[in-house]
């Protein structure tokens, strides 16, 4: 391998559309360092990853394992920026190879919204130490700095100061992915209430967004005691997960007491639930018997009032 002097950083490119914001992450990176960095980006850092070690950014992205044993046994930084349009929101990814280990953030942004800003703060939180000499207060390493990134939170479970950071940020300025966060975070800490509640803003404010759908998949459903799984009455079992109105809008539903039969401890649980499949049975072919006969009506009214038609003689 060539030697390396000093820290460097390969920004690494394999869609062409990245090229101007990898360069001003590149800058950002730049200004932030308090020590000479050497800093390629796009063709000429791919070219040196092919220098170094003899594979592509493709190889590397395929073998992930490359890069940290790379970065372990020299001064180097990869990363592979990204760059794509997902709901009409602008993203940036970027995986990261840094001391012996690879990590990844990605920023989102709203069509007008900038998510360079976003990508900086995570990515310097986590790489941030190697770019500082550690001179105390100005030194940022992972888990010290007040602008740690809530990746970074969550990817070390760190739920309650995750919130925090969520509070100091301003309830119309939470974009998509802090909510998503905010919502991790409560259903990590047992607080699935709050985080339907979350979902609830989430859905109203950024109706349809893809990361509405992924924050619906990783609420768990509400737990229900042995009553209520047995329960033969009017189905008035409340899930505020899933309840709403015809639109699909979930509502705040507020906490009441629900109506739930009684059953005795002695009772036979196999023959309730044969009464149970039975009675469902019926209701089916009850509301199939009577669709039938709405239907019959309706050919009998038409024929009646075609037979009364009169002709009109001219």
């Amino acid at each position: 391998m060539e030697a390396v002097e000093g820290l460097l950083i390969l920004i690494l490119l394999t869609n062409p559309v990245a090229q101007e914001d990898a360069e001003s992450f590149s800058k950002r990176l730049k200004k932030y360092a308090n020590q000479p960095v050497s800093i390629e980006v796009g063709k000429p850092a791919n070219n040196k990853l092919t220098t170094m070690v003899g594979i592509t950014p493709n190889d590397l992205l395929a073998a992930g394992n490359i890069g940290k044993t790379l970065t372990k046994q020299k001064n180097v930084i990869i990363i592979h920026f990204d760059k794509r349009t997902v709901s009409g929101d602008k993203l940036l990814d970027a995986q990261l190879w840094y001391d012996g280990r690879q990590d990844s953030y990605v920023s989102i942004a709203g069509k007008d919204g900038n998510p360079l800003p976003g990508l900086v703060e995570g990515c310097t939180s986590m790489i941030g130490h190697k770019l500082r000499k550690q001179d105390g207060a100005s030194a940022m390493n992972p888990g010290t700095s007040k602008n740690v990134s809530l990746a970074h939170l969550a990817k070390g479970k760190a739920w309650q100061q995750l919130l925090g950071k969520v509070a100091a940020i301003k309830p119309e300025e939470r974009a998509p992915i802090v909510l998503y966060y905010q919502i991790m975070a409560y259903v990590n800490l047992g607080q699935r209430d709050f985080a339907v509640k979350v979902l609830n803003e989430f859905r109203e404010k950024y109706k349809g967004h893809i990361l509405v759908s992924s924050a619906e998949a990783i609420i768990p459903p509400r737990e229900r005691t042995d009553e209520e799984l047995m329960d033969l009455g009017n189905n008035n079992i409340i899930d505020p997960l899933f309840e709403g109105d015809d639109d699909g809008k979930l509502k705040d539903k507020p906490k009441k007491k629900e109506v739930i039969n009684k059953i005795p401890k002695d009772a036979n649980i196999e023959k309730l639930y044969k009464e149970l499949l039975e009675k469902e049975a019926k209701a089916a072919e009850a509301a199939k018997k009577k669709a039938a006969q709405a239907e019959k009506d309706v050919e009998a009214k038409d024929s009646k009032a075609k037979a009364e038609t009169v002709p009109t003689l001219k």
